[in-house]
């Protein structure tokens, strides 16, 4: 898309998190050197389309144990993480691609930030009687603190837009805990 871009004479303004910028160069790096790349993600989440977009056609996305079984059986398999995965999923993700090559290079991509957030908002989710996350819908961070906090098992709500909080939802609650999502706006 960058390529496209500057092919029709506009200027180019790269506004990418310098995490995910590492991240992929690091794609890029992996399959110049002859690894066949695996980005643990969503398939869809922008930030995973953008470092598929350095991996020239020779990489895949992993997002459940299920996929792993699709991985081809190849020499050499380098991994890098969207930089909102949750790293207590790593196990189950990239213990299988061990039989699946001879040379595993694994990058843990995941923002620090965002590992910071959800295990506060773990922490915080088992202190209080309802969650309030706060962040857009498409966010994959917002979605992933929800789902922190009902695995817990606490009364959870995503808020969006302001209008969307339901006063009934926290009436009567002694403790309510709210997390944002990181790329919420303040």
């Amino acid at each position: 898309v960058e390529s496209q871009i500057k092919e029709m004479g506009m200027a180019v303004v790269d506004g990418t998190c310098p995490f995910v910028k590492r991240t992929q160069e690091l794609a890029r790096d992996l399959v110049r050197d002859g690894y066949f790349l695996i980005v643990l993600g969503k398939k869809d989440h922008p930030e995973v389309v953008g470092i598929l977009g350095h991996a020239g056609g020779r990489a895949m996305v992993v997002q459940t144990p299920e996929d792993v079984e699709a991985v081809p059986r190849t020499r050499r398999i380098g991994v890098v993480m969207q930089s909102t995965q949750e790293e207590r999923k790593l196990p189950e993700l990239l213990m299988p691609l061990v039989a699946r090559c001879k040379d595993l290079k694994i990058y843990n991509t995941i923002c620090n930030e965002i590992t910071r957030r959800q295990l506060a908002t773990e922490d915080l989710a088992r202190e209080v009687e309802v969650m309030l996350v706060i962040g857009g819908r498409s966010s994959a961070n917002t979605k992933s603190l929800v789902a922190i906090c009902e695995e817990i098992g606490v009364a959870t709500h995503h808020v969006e837009r302001p209008e969307e909080l339901d006063a009934a939802s926290v009436k009567g609650r002694s403790r309510v805990g709210i997390a944002p999502g990181a790329s919420t706006p303040d």
